[in-house]
């Protein structure tokens, strides 16, 4: 029963996230993502990120310490959830008033978490790509720098 539970809130979790935003997407017209200013941006963003992150390897290198891809993809998730929310700002929807029954309040409920993720679904969107991008440069700039096998414990560095 557990199992069974457990499936059923995945398929409605999925069908919340991923249903909606392509839903809501036919009620405004689309626009292109990043102007030329924004990507220009990113491109300054993303060397002073491959900088900072070429000087923390290469020290960790030096010390023989392990340094997990999990910081650098949580620093790049942060940056580019940032970048998403200053260009493109989420109105969210007004909390509702929960009064009355308890299925009206559940409904109320379900009903601001749909609002909230049909506001939300262009800004993720928009983080997603440049995430991606963004993480794209980074791993390409650090080149051996970034090979987990130099990273693992119990062989001596380079070797």
């Amino acid at each position: 029963m557990k199992r069974f539970f457990a499936v059923l809130m995945l398929a409605v979790l999925a069908t919340v996230l991923f249903v909606m935003p392509v839903l809501a997407q036919g009620e405004t017209p689309l626009e292109p993502v990043l102007d030329p200013t924004q990507v220009v941006l990113v491109g300054i963003v993303t060397t002073v990120l491959l900088n900072v992150f070429r000087l923390i390897y290469e020290y960790a290198r030096k010390k023989k310490w392990q340094v997990p891809e999990l910081a650098m993809q949580g620093v790049v998730l942060a940056v580019s959830i940032g970048l998403a929310w200053l260009w493109f700002p989420a109105a969210l929807p007004q909390l509702p008033v929960f009064t009355g029954e308890l299925p009206d309040m559940v409904m109320a409920g379900f009903n601001y978490l749909g609002l909230l993720v049909a506001a939300l679904a262009g800004m993720f969107g928009t983080s997603h790509f440049l995430y991606k991008l963004i993480v794209k440069g980074i791993k390409n700039g650090l080149g051996e720098l970034f090979m987990p096998s130099v990273y693992l414990i119990d062989k001596p560095f380079g070797k």
